[in-house]
């Protein structure tokens, strides 16, 4: 299991296309959020549009 913090850098996804990813499995939720500069609105539009908020 990896635990990634809230604005942290990762390598292996500096490059990765934005989107949002969420996931629900039997030992919890995962939601990653890949925004390259978002703004507080662009935010809630994509998440809005992923039906998750």
């Amino acid at each position: 299991m990896y635990t990634y913090g809230v604005g942290q850098v990762v390598e292996n996804f500096k490059y990765h296309s934005e989107e949002v990813q969420f996931d629900i499995a039997d030992d919890g939720a995962t939601m990653l959020v890949f925004f390259q500069n978002p703004t507080a609105k662009e935010i809630e539009i994509r998440l809005l549009q992923s039906h998750w908020l």
